[in-house]
C-alpha cells in the first residue's frame, strides 16, 4: 500500500492538498488580473474568469486594480487590510509588472532590483506569516510581433526577478509570461488580436471610435489566460487546483505532470504503466521504448529533449509476431523488457517473446516506419535481451531466462551477433557469464542493459522480484568477465518499492541519470528518474546514499538535469478523435481487424461490435477491447457512446475497467430495444463470469459514461447520465486488479453476440480524462 500512495504523500508534503474547510483564494494585481465594474465593455481581467473556474464552497476574492503596481498597491493601504483577513489554508496569488515598469510616473515605479523585489517578498512573507499560501505569477506578455512575424520581450528583468524571488522564499511560481507567450505565438499575429480588444470604430457600442489594445484582455482572452492559470496550478501540483471544475475545459490538463517549471521535477516523470523502460540518447534527442507484453500496437517509442517531459510519438511494433498466434490475446506474453540502441545512423529494438525467443525491429528514423521483426535467436525463454557494439567492431548481445519456460533463470547469458546484428553468429554459443544463484540473497536476475565506459564493461540488472527488489551493477575488463557486483539502488527508507530495471543515459555535458520502474499494482509499473554518480572506487551510486553505504535510494524530487528547457509534455490521455481514428495511447488486446475502426468524422470514434469468441461469459478473451493506461492517482474518464440501428440483439457497448476482475458500464440491446446495464466480473482470468444488473430498462439514443479513478485504482465508480438528466451512481466504489504483468486498463468497447453475421457499430463520443478535485 504505501508504494501506492507514494505520489499522494508527496503531494501532501509539497504543496498542502486542499484542508477540508474551504479556502479563500485571493487575487492581487494590475489590470491584466482585475475585475471590469462595467460588463457593458468588452475589456476582462483573466481573474474576474477565474472565478468562474472555483467551485464552492471555495471562492475568490479579487483585489487586482487597474493601474496598480506593486508600490501604489502597498502606498495606497490596499495590501494591509488582505494580509489581515488571511486565515490558514487560504492562497494569494500574486501578479504585478505592467506597472512597475513605468519609470515615467513615480508613484507607481518601482525598480525591479530593488522595490519590486522588496514588495514581492514582503507580499510572501506576510501571507506565510498568517498560514496562508503565495502563489507568484510572472506579468502577462504583450501582444508584440516584429515584421518577421516574431514576439518582441517588453518587460526587461521584471518577470526574471518574480522567478528569482519564488526561488529564494520557495514559493511556487506560475510563469503567465511564458503560459500567454506560447499562446499567442499559437494564434499567430492575426489570431493572437482575438485575445485582446481590437475593434474597428462602430464595431463596438461601448467603443464607437475602435480600438487597438494589445496589453489588456477581451472576454475569450480573459478566459483562456484564467484557464492557462489554473492548468498550471494544477501541474505544479498546487492543492488550490483541487477547488477548479475542469467540466467547461475542451482539453483539460492531464492528471498528472512532473515538470515543476523551477528547475526541478517530481517523481514518478511517467506516472503510467511504462514498464521496463529503456532510453538511449542520439544528439539531443533521447527516445524510449518499454514493455508492451501483449497489447497492440506494441513497442511505444516517446521523445524527450530534457528526460523529464516525454511525449508518446511512435510505435514500432503494429502488430504482434506470429501475427496468428497473437489473433487472441496472450496475456502476460509477446513483448518483454526491450532495450532500444543507436549504431551507424540506425535505431535498434530487441525485446524477448518468453515463447518464440529474441526479436529486433530497426528504423533510421524513430518516427516512421520500423521494419518487420526478425527472428534473430529462437528459443523459449530467452528475455530481456541488450546488444552492445563492441570498439572491435565484434556485436555482442547479453539476455536473461524466463523460468517458467527455460527451467532456469538467475543467471546471464552471452551471444555474439553478426556484424549486421541480425542473427547468432555461426558457431557461437551461448555462455553464461553471470550465475546469480552463486551470490548470496540474489534471486531472479534479469533486465540486463549492456555497456561500456572508462575501459569497463557494465551489466545493469535488477534481482529480488519486480515488487521487492533492487538494482545491481556488474563490472569486468574482459566481456566474457569475470564480473563484479554492487548493489547501486534499493527501496532503503524510500516509499519506492522494487526500484529497478530501467535505462542508464548521459547528458551532452557529461551527466549521468537511471530510469527505473516501481510497481504500483493497478497503476502498473511506472517510471522514475534518478541522480546517478560515480564514487572515487569507480563505481556509480543512484538516487542518494543517506547512509554512505554505496546504496542509492529514490529521490522525490530533483533537479532537473542539465539540458536545454523544452515545453511540457507527457504521454496523451483525453482523444478528441481527429478525422473518426484514435490517437497513439491506444492499444487493442491482440492483433486488431482492418474493420474493427469503421469511418467517422472529427470528434466520433465508430467500433464494429466484434462477436464474441471464446467464452462468451467473460471478457477477458475478447480481442476488441481498446484501451489505455491510467495516467494519475486521481482522475475522472468519460465518455458517451450509443449503438447504432444496425446493431443485432445481444449487442453491448461502453466503458471498461479491465484486469484480472473488470467493471464496465454501458448499452444493451435486446429484443425489446436499448437498456442501461452495469456489469462486473471478478477473477476473471481463472474462469469467474460476468454478472450484470439493469440500471435503466429503456434508454432513447446515447448516454454519457463516467468513471473515477481514486486512491491510484484502489478506489473506482462507475456512473452515467442520460441526456438532460444529472448524473448518478452506478454501485458503489469498487478496487481494481492489475491484468497479466500489467497494470489496470481503462477504454471501450463494442461486442456482439456469438456467431453474429451482421454486427453493427458503436459511436463513442471523445474520450476525456479530467483531474479530480480534493473533495470529489
Amino acid at each position: 500500500m504505501i508504494s501506492r500512495l507514494f505520489p499522494c504523500l508527496l503531494l501532501l508534503a509539497l504543496s498542502a492538498v486542499p484542508a477540508l474547510a474551504a479556502p479563500t483564494i485571493y487575487l492581487i494585481g494590475d489590470s491584466t488580473m482585475a475585475d471590469k465594474p462595467s460588463l457593458e465593455h468588452p475589456e476582462r481581467g483573466w481573474g474576474q474568469l477565474f472565478r468562474e473556474l472555483v467551485r464552492e464552497p471555495a471562492r475568490v476574492e479579487n483585489h487586482a486594480v487597474n493601474g496598480r503596481s506593486t508600490k501604489s498597491f502597498i502606498d495606497e493601504g490596499r495590501w494591509t487590510p488582505i494580509a489581515d483577513k488571511l486565515r490558514p489554508g487560504d492562497w494569494v496569488i500574486i501578479q504585478f509588472g505592467h506597472n512597475d515598469e513605468k519609470e515615467d510616473k513615480p508613484k507607481v515605479y518601482a525598480d525591479p532590483r530593488g522595490a519590486y523585489r522588496r514588495n514581492l517578498t514582503h507580499f510572501v512573507r506576510a501571507s506565510i506569516s498568517h498560514g496562508a499560501r503565495p502563489v507568484l505569477a510572472t506579468p502577462v506578455v504583450r501582444r508584440r510581433w516584429n515584421e518577421a512575424g516574431e514576439m518582441f520581450p517588453t518587460h526587461g528583468e521584471y518577470p526574471d526577478v518574480v522567478r528569482e524571488v519564488a526561488r529564494a522564499e520557495g514559493v511556487p511560481l506560475v510563469d503567465l509570461l511564458e503560459l500567454t507567450r506560447e499562446l499567442e505565438r499559437s494564434l499567430g499575429p492575426e489570431g493572437s488580436k482575438d485575445l485582446h480588444l481590437w475593434f474597428e470604430p462602430g464595431e463596438h457600442p461601448a467603443l464607437p471610435e475602435g480600438i487597438r489594445d494589445d496589453t489588456h484582455y477581451s472576454e475569450e482572452g480573459a478566459r483562456r489566460v484564467a484557464r492557462l492559470a489554473a492548468a498550471e496550478m494544477h501541474r505544479l501540483n498546487l492543492g488550490i487546483a483541487g477547488w477548479i471544475d475542469w467540466s467547461s475545459f475542451d482539453d483539460p490538463p492531464a492528471p498528472w505532470s512532473p515538470d515543476l517549471r523551477d528547475g526541478s521535477f517530481l517523481n514518478p516523470v511517467i506516472n503510467a504503466d511504462y514498464s521496463d523502460p529503456d532510453v538511449v540518447r542520439v544528439g539531443d534527442d533521447y527516445w524510449m521504448t518499454s514493455s508492451s507484453f501483449a497489447h497492440v500496437p506494441g513497442l511505444p517509442i516517446l521523445h524527450s529533449r530534457d528526460l523529464v517531459n516525454w511525449s508518446l510519438v511512435n510505435h514500432a511494433l503494429p502488430r504482434l509476431v506470429p501475427k496468428d498466434h497473437f489473433s487472441r490475446p496472450r496475456h502476460g506474453g509477446g513483448v518483454w523488457a526491450p532495450s532500444i540502441r543507436h549504431n551507424d545512423g540506425r535505431f535498434h529494438i530487441f525485446w524477448g517473446d518468453p515463447d518464440f525467443g529474441i526479436y529486433s525491429v530497426t528504423a533510421t528514423d524513430p518516427l516512421g516506419e520500423w521494419s518487420e521483426p526478425r527472428l534473430v535467436v529462437a528459443g523459449r525463454g530467452l528475455i530481456d535481451p541488450c546488444p552492445l557494439w563492441d570498439d572491435d567492431g565484434r556485436v555482442w548481445l547479453v539476455h536473461a531466462w524466463a523460468k517458467s519456460r527455460a527451467g532456469i533463470n538467475n543467471r546471464l547469458a552471452l551471444r555474439e551477433l553478426t556484424a549486421d546484428a541480425s542473427a547468432e553468429k555461426p558457431g557461437s554459443e551461448p555462455r553464461t557469464i553471470i550465475d546469480a544463484d552463486q551470490l548470496p540473497g540474489y534471486r531472479t536476475l534479469e533486465g540486463p542493459k549492456f555497456h561500456k565506459h572508462a575501459g569497463w564493461y557494465w551489466i545493469s540488472a535488477p534481482a529480488g522480484g519486480v515488487p521487492t527488489g533492487w538494482q545491481t551493477m556488474f563490472r569486468s575488463r574482459r566481456i566474457e568477465g569475470p564480473y563484479e557486483e554492487l548493489i547501486v539502488l534499493h527501496q532503503g527508507r524510500s516509499p519506492v518499492n522494487g526500484p529497478h530495471q530501467g535505462a542508464w543515459v548521459d547528458t551532452p555535458s557529461g551527466e549521468d541519470w537511471y530510469f527505473h520502474f516501481q510497481d504500483r499494482e493497478p497503476m502498473g509499473r511506472v517510471v522514475h528518474l534518478q541522480p546517478m554518480r560515480w564514487m572515487e572506487d569507480g563505481w556509480p551510486v543512484i538516487g542518494r546514499d543517506f547512509t554512505g553505504n554505496g546504496r542509492g535510494e529514490p529521490v522525490a524530487r530533483s533537479r532537473k538535469p542539465a539540458l536545454p528547457r523544452q515545453e511540457r509534455a507527457v504521454p496523451p490521455t483525453s482523444d478528441s478523435f481527429p478525422s473518426g481514428r484514435p490517437g497513439l495511447q491506444w492499444q487493442w488486446q491482440a492483433n486488431p481487424q482492418a474493420d474493427w475502426i469503421a469511418p467517422a468524422g472529427d470528434g466520433e470514434l465508430r467500433l464494429l461490435a466484434v462477436p464474441a469468441e471464446g467464452d462468451p461469459a467473460s471478457l477477458w478473451d475478447a480481442a476488441a477491447l481498446l484501451m489505455q493506461k491510467p495516467a494519475g492517482d486521481r482522475f475522472e474518464a468519460a465518455v458517451s457512446v450509443q449503438l447504432e440501428d444496425d446493431a443485432t440483439p445481444g449487442t453491448t457497448a461502453g466503458l471498461i475497467v479491465f484486469g484480472e476482475d473488470y467493471d464496465w458500464i454501458g448499452l444493451e440491446k435486446t429484443d425489446a430495444g436499448m437498456r442501461l446495464v452495469r456489469a462486473r466480473c471478478r477473477d476473471a482470468r481463472t474462469g469467474g463470469e460476468e454478472e450484470r444488473e439493469t440500471l435503466v430498462e429503456s434508454v432513447e439514443g446515447g448516454v454519457r459514461l463516467q468513471l473515477r479513478w481514486t486512491e491510484a485504482g484502489e478506489r473506482c465508480e462507475l456512473s452515467y447520465s442520460l441526456p438532460d438528466q444529472d448524473r448518478r451512481a452506478a454501485g458503489g466504489p469498487f478496487p481494481t486488479r492489475p491484468g497479466r504483468w500489467v497494470g489496470t486498463r481503462i477504454g471501450m468497447f463494442a461486442r456482439a453476440a456469438p456467431g453474429e453475421a451482421m454486427p453493427g457499430h458503436a459511436r463513442f463520443g471523445p474520450f476525456r480524462v479530467a483531474p479530480l478535485g480534493a473533495d470529489e
